[in-house]
This record gives structure tokens, sequence and C-alpha cells, in this order.
């Protein structure tokens, strides 16, 4: 993952637009690459921060799986303004995170979801046709009921772009 696919998939018109839409005409986007070193396996992610008047209005991160190239890890996915959450904006965000991993060749996307917490990814990834990996399960760490989930990707290129009216 790089801030240069990211780029190029957020400057699109269609993106563009529709995140107006959601966001408002004067959202700003912020994108933060992320290299973590996992002893000596690098791991490289983008971050991207939606934000309007220095306020915080969306956020996601999308991540290479550590050790392996095939699958991309969706993670910290998040709508912060109550008066923008219901309305589409957290499917939308998940259709561009699936889109930016994608566009970098991942054949999966996976991410994960503590039912405590995240009614509403439940509903994301079900309407979006994820499928659960395994049984829920009991994080021992924080004491949630977690379920992980994967969809299989559509190969995507530059040329692809146009569709990005479609998301």
């Amino acid at each position: 993952m790089d801030t240069h696919s990211a780029e190029t998939i957020l400057q699109s018109e269609p993106v563009r637009n529709k995140l107006r839409k959601y966001l408002g005409e004067d959202y700003l986007y912020e994108i933060e690459e992320r290299v973590q070193d996992f002893d000596h396996i690098i791991n490289r992610g983008v971050q991207v921060y939606f934000t309007s008047y220095e306020t915080s209005l969306a956020r996601l991160f999308v991540s290479q799986a550590v050790g392996c190239c095939g699958i991309a890890v969706l993670t910290g996915l998040g709508v912060f303004k109550p008066e923008k959450m219901n309305k589409g904006l957290g499917t939308y965000l998940t259709k561009l995170a699936e889109a930016m991993a994608a566009y970098h060749g991942y054949t999966k996307l996976t991410a994960t979801t503590a039912e405590e917490y995240n009614p509403h990814m439940i509903r994301i990834f079900n309407k979006l046709d994820y499928r659960i990996m395994d049984s829920p399960f009991k994080n021992i760490r924080s004491g949630s009921t977690v379920t992980m989930w994967i969809k299989d990707l559509p190969r995507f290129t530059s040329l692809d772009l146009p569709k990005l009216t479609e998301l």
C-alpha cells in the first residue's frame, strides 16, 4: 500500500463527488503511510483521515497482512460524527478500502469486528458480501466477542478508475 494509489482513487471525480455528498463541500482528507517492521518483515499501510474545519469526521486504515502479499487488512474504519452515521458513509468508506486494496493487487480483504462495540460494521460486512472466516471467539485481552470477515476482491487497475462511480 502506498499513498500514491490512495491519492489516485481519492482524487478521482466520482469519489470526490460522493465524499462531498457524505461529508459536505468543505471536507479535507489526509493520507498517512504507515510502515511497520515486524522482525525484518515490513508491513505497509495507508491511513486516511477525513476532516472538516479541524473536526474529525471519519477514518480508515488498510494494510498488507503481515508476511502475506495477497491479503489486505481493513482496520480502524470509523465514522465519528453522529450526524454522519447511518447514512451510508461507513459502507462507502468500506468500498473505498476495497478499491484501494484491489488497486494494489490484493486478492482478499479481511477485517474483524467486536460484536459488542460495532454492530454497524457487522451490517456493512453482511451487506457487502463479506464471509465469516470462522466462528466468533472471545478475545481474552478485551473480553469482546470477535468475528473475522473476508471478501474476495476483483482485479482493479488504473483503467478501472471510471468504475469508481459504481461504488
